[in-house]
């Protein structure tokens, strides 16, 4: 008997999984939650189907709202820390004009 290995995707996928799943698995998501409203739309399915269909896509997008809050809430915390300015950046004009001013301060 040899027992199934776990991968890195067991974990996001799993009911409640409190880990942050990866950028590619939202990617994944996106693009099944894409292919859901396709087939809905396209109305070829019965309606047992189309629920099925239905239910599936609210459950990818509540997850991929998930997703997207805790990169929000990332992008935010990283904001809240400032900029911190690269002393080599050309566009960074020094207070006053100095040498660069005049743009022949290499």
């Amino acid at each position: 008997m040899s027992a199934r290995r776990k991968t890195a995707g067991d974990d996001a996928e799993g009911p409640g999984s409190q880990a942050q799943p990866p950028l590619e698995a939202f990617d994944v998501r996106l693009a099944r939650l894409e292919a859901l409203v396709l087939e809905l739309e396209g109305g070829q399915l019965g309606l047992e189907a189309a629920i099925d269909r239905y239910r599936e896509g609210v459950a990818l997008l509540r997850g991929c709202r998930e997703t997207l809050g805790g990169f929000q809430r990332q992008v935010e915390e990283l904001g809240a820390e400032g900029p911190r300015p690269y002393a080599g950046d050309p566009d960074q004009r020094p207070p006053g004009g100095g040498a660069a001013a005049g743009g022949a301060g290499w």
